[in-house]
């Protein structure tokens, strides 16, 4: 008699489970028997999308990367003022000190901080060097503003990439977790597949115990796997308690 799937087994146990099911439906011929082929389309369909769903983790940030970009040209910005403010040439040494007090508002530690905070910070040091009486004193340091338009330019590709971002996780919550998946192959193979294949194997053996035999050693193999490690948990302090 096949047993049902210990209802303790974990989300990869019943996806490995149903996948060697399904490989063993595939190589019989039941297309005599709607109901069974139907419960085998139901089970192969379940069985995909739990696969799809387990090996499709949460959607990559971005994030990182494009905050490292931001953080490399906010240390280049200090830097190229910090060198500036030493400068030989009177005229370039004196345009970095007063932009540099501008900066010096926000300080290196903006790279350290939050996303939001860093991008808060970088939104309003932006904001204060397109002051109309830095403009003479940016334009004596061209570098400068090259390094402040790129900064601009990869502040703007980090909000357009968080959003984004943030979209397609919403998107990914909205489609079946991999155990809604798991709850539907159990009660396919409990409630349907198991009982129905048990009774035809009693009534019909010549066409169905064969195949009744290996779900059974198929499902018993997965209901030892879940005992061993169960009973292994509850040997260890702390653990399955």
């Amino acid at each position: 008699m096949i047993p049902n799937i210990d209802s303790r087994s974990k989300n990869a146990d019943v996806n490995s489970t149903a996948i060697s099911l399904v490989n063993d439906f595939q190589k019989r011929d039941f297309t005599s028997d709607p109901h069974l082929q139907s419960r085998i389309n139901h089970l192969e369909e379940y069985t995909r999308q739990m696969t799809q769903a387990i090996h499709e983790s949460r959607p990559k940030s971005p994030l990182p990367q494009l905050d490292g970009q931001r953080d490399v040209l906010l240390r280049a910005i200090h830097y190229e003022l910090k060198a500036k403010a030493h400068w030989p040439d009177t005229a370039i040494r004196e345009s970095a000190v007063q932009l540099k007090k501008v900066l010096n508002r926000f300080g290196m530690e903006t790279v350290t901080r939050s996303y939001s905070a860093e991008s808060a910070d970088i939104n309003a040091l932006l904001e204060d060097f397109r002051n109309p009486d830095l403009a003479p004193a940016l334009d004596k340091l061209h570098d400068l503003r090259v390094l402040l338009q790129q900064l601009k330019n990869h502040q703007e590709q980090f909000e357009a990439g968080y959003l984004d971002y943030i979209k397609q996780r919403i998107e990914a919550r909205k489609q079946p977790t991999a155990t809604k998946w798991c709850q539907l192959i159990m009660k396919e193979i409990n409630e349907e597949i198991v009982v129905y294949l048990n009774g035809m194997a009693r009534a019909y053996p010549d066409k169905y115990l064969a195949c009744a035999r290996v779900a059974t050693t198929i499902i018993d193999e997965n209901n030892q796997r879940v005992r061993l490690r169960r009973k292994k948990n509850n040997h260890i302090p702390g653990v399955g308690e």
